[in-house]
């Protein structure tokens, strides 16, 4: 077997003490049969231009582009840039699309990588280091899905795909195809900034672990980029809050001020419907009066106020026409509140998975450079794991995060019943710092898992019962009774986050594994003594049957596997 594989397997094997076998998905497979992306560069002597006129390349495009109205610029005939701008649908991309001309004698990888380093350094404010990093993610990215327009179709606009072709999109392995022939895409998020997930994708993540170091540097860089732009993201997702924010509060004070004039016009309403109806009362009474002189007088004065409530009503209505109006406008720019309030949670959540998913990625990156310091200096890496193996044994001795967990026994009752204490003790200062709320907390075993304490207690209800419970690892506040019949006496082991314990079936007793919140996973077929212990081999359990006999027992489904033999041992 090749001796890398070898190497690869005992540390996996190594590190299933620190952590859990199945979070370590290393394809060997792969590793042994597949090679990376190698760009095959010109080997001979040649002509060799300076850094700085290699970096003038990408800076004088940007310089032109930025000055360009139709969004293409080009180098000395030999090297352009095309603004890819369209209307992009949910998944899209814009481009900046990089295109190596006939003309172009360019016959080196790191020659485009700096080239298209200055672009992004000067075009987008990255720093050249960063943006160098970018720049060699372009090119594998742009090698691996090289010609494949079925799935640029699907990532970019319209727009990118009017200036790509099959025989030029992405990048060739051969610098002898790179000429006239070369259109890599640098993808785009709102414009601004290269689109990290895209170039970084699974596909050139896999690729880059195909290389002898997995690709560990690289990889830390593009991460550490990522961390960059979610700080800035994040800070612009704050200050646009604190913008909405501000406008949420001047829309609520307009809401008030038309609500105050809507109420206000209402008033002013009724006030002109009751001058109308007084004003039809006097016609009533100016009918009555049989002096010519007065009644002409009257109508006259009734005439003038009618027109004088006209004019009222008409200025009331254009008062109410105009603030409808404003009330229209100001729903309008609510509801645009809303969508832009919606858009920022949105964000908001893709950045909260977006920060995960760089989590799941340090850790791999980790994994992966344990692996190439193993290759380099087994000895010291297995010294380290033995270390760490022991502190966790430490851990699992009953601490947790600097906290000592103590059960105190008080007294026995009867029928499996003890009157017990769950307590925090600060080790250092020797002193119980908190005292578990739950009562009737039975037998004398307890273990810890991440989530927090578990304990045996007696079921208030059934009190022949007893229940396996998880207390707050902080609090020691009860957070879950598991449904099973546990035996009182039974021991409480927790591996690889996993609960073993003796549940009780009519007095008949079996060995269980319980899922971290006391969901029953297995049992077994075979009965087990109620009193055994319990110890843990590789993938097997040894426990004692009914019978005495210590048996072995599958570690993943608790079957029978074998009867350990005793040589008539007294």
């Amino acid at each position: 077997m090749n001796k890398a594989i070898i190497n690869i397997t005992l540390i996996l094997g190594l590190f299933a003490f620190v952590v859990p076998i199945n979070a370590l998905k290393i394809n060997q497979k792969e590793i042994r049969n597949s090679r990376p992306i190698r760009f095959k560069n010109f080997r001979g002597k040649g002509k060799v231009d300076p850094d700085h006129l290699i970096k003038n390349i990408g800076y004088g495009l940007s310089k032109k582009i930025k000055r360009s109205k139709r969004r293409r610029a080009t180098w000395n005939y030999k090297y352009a840039i095309i603004h890819a701008r369209g209307k992009a649908k949910i998944g899209q991309n814009n481009a900046d699309i990089f295109i190596i001309k006939k003309g172009a004698r360019v016959d080196h990888i790191h020659n485009i990588r700096r080239i298209i380093a200055a672009y992004l350094q000067n075009q987008y404010g990255y720093s050249y280091e960063n943006a160098f990093t970018l720049a060699k993610f372009v090119t594998y990215y742009n090698a691996l899905y090289r010609g494949n327009l079925n799935y640029f179709s699907k990532k970019y606009t319209k727009a990118v795909l009017r200036n790509i072709t099959k025989y030029n999109a992405g990048i060739a392995v051969s610098y002898k195809t790179w000429p006239g022939r070369t259109r890599l895409l640098i993808p785009l998020v709102a414009g601004s900034s290269i689109d990290t997930d895209l170039i970084t994708d699974n596909k050139v993540i896999n690729d880059l672990k195909k290389k002898h170091d997995r690709g560990t540097k690289e990889r830390k860089k593009i991460i550490n980029i990522k961390k960059k732009e979610i700080k800035r993201k994040e800070k612009q997702i704050e200050k646009n809050k604190e913008q909405l924010n501000e406008k949420t509060k001047i829309i609520e004070k307009k809401k008030k001020e038309i609500e105050n004039k809507k109420q206000k016009i209402n008033r002013k309403k009724e006030e002109i419907k009751k001058k109308e109806e007084r004003l039809k009362k006097r016609k009533k009474e100016i009918e009555k009066i049989t002096n010519k002189k007065e009644k002409k007088q009257e109508k006259a004065k009734v005439k003038r106020e009618k027109k004088k409530l006209e004019e009222e009503k008409k200025k009331l209505k254009n008062e109410e026409k105009k603030n409808n109006k404003e009330e229209k406008k100001i729903k309008k720019k609510e509801d645009s509140l809303k969508k832009k309030n919606e858009k920022l949670k949105n964000e908001k959540k893709n950045i909260d998975n977006k920060k995960e998913k760089i989590k799941e990625e340090e850790k791999e990156v980790k994994k992966d450079e344990k692996i190439n310091e193993f290759k380099k200096n087994p000895n010291k890496v297995i010294a380290e794991l033995d270390k760490k193996k022991k502190e966790l044994d430490k851990e699992r001795d009953k601490v947790m995060g600097g906290k000592m967990f103590f059960l105190r026994v008080n007294k026995w009752m009867k029928d499996g019943h003890y009157d017990n204490d769950m307590l925090i003790i600060d080790p250092i200062k020797a002193k119980i710092t908190l005292k578990s709320p739950v009562r009737s907390i039975d037998g004398r075993k307890f273990d810890l898992t991440d989530r927090g304490v578990i304990v045996i207690v007696h079921n208030a209800n059934k009190v022949e019962q007893h229940n396996l419970v998880l207390l707050d690892k902080d609090k020691l506040q009860l957070i879950k009774q598991g449904p099973d019949n546990i035996f009182w006496r039974s021991f409480i082991k927790v591996r690889d986050e996993k609960i073993y314990a003796m549940i009780n079936k009519n007095k008949k007793y079996f060995l269980a594994r319980f899922s971290t919140d006391l969901t029953l996973e297995v049992a077994s077929k075979v009965e087990i003594d109620a009193d055994s212990s319990i110890s843990f081999f590789q993938s097997y359990i040894y426990v004692s049957r009914k019978d005495k006999m210590i048996i072995v027992l599958k570690k993943n489904d608790l079957t029978f596997f074998n009867e350990v033999k005793t040589n008539n041992l007294r």
